[in-house]
């Protein structure tokens, strides 16, 4: 997916509405996903199946688009044969799933040693970590405070 839109191109959608959002996130909070998704789905059903409806984010950004433009999210999606404007060879990589999650195992190994929690208690209180998707990919938000607290020692 991110490969797609770096290659070519984002599909337009309206603006973001921020108050809209805070709206549907305050719907979200008080009555659930479910509602929402349900709404979604009344409103836009190609994209009710479309989207991860598990996802808050995904679902609000569809029905944020349907009351803002009266739109329908899938009526904003364009062809996906889309030709880009970039000469570009894709290449992929599917490495051994054992070495794979070993990579990873001893990755989160590292970032332990390394004080990664220490950089957790900075940053969390914070909220970027809540709000941040690029930085939950980095296993910010993976790693279990349970699975931290009995492999490194807290220091005073």
């Amino acid at each position: 997916m991110y490969m797609h839109a770096a290659l070519f191109g984002l599909d337009p959608t309206p603006n973001t509405d921020y108050q809209l959002r805070a709206s549907l996130e305050k719907e979200c909070a008080e009555k659930g996903l479910e509602y929402l998704a349900h709404q979604l789905k009344t409103l836009d059903e190609k994209s009710y199946h479309q989207i991860d409806i598990h996802n808050p984010r995904r679902v609000i950004r569809a029905l944020e688009i349907i009351y803002s433009s009266g739109k329908t999210r899938s009526s904003f999606i364009e062809d996906k044969n889309k030709i880009s404007t970039y000469n570009f060879t894709l290449y992929v990589l599917n490495p051994d799933r054992q070495l794979l999650y070993d990579n990873i195992n001893q990755r989160v190994d590292m970032m332990i040693e390394k004080d990664w929690w220490m950089k957790r208690n900075y940053f969390y209180p914070t909220g970027i970590l809540r709000h941040c998707t690029l930085l939950a990919t980095k296993n910010y938000l993976s790693i279990s405070i349970e699975t931290l607290l009995l492999t490194k020692p807290s220091k005073k």
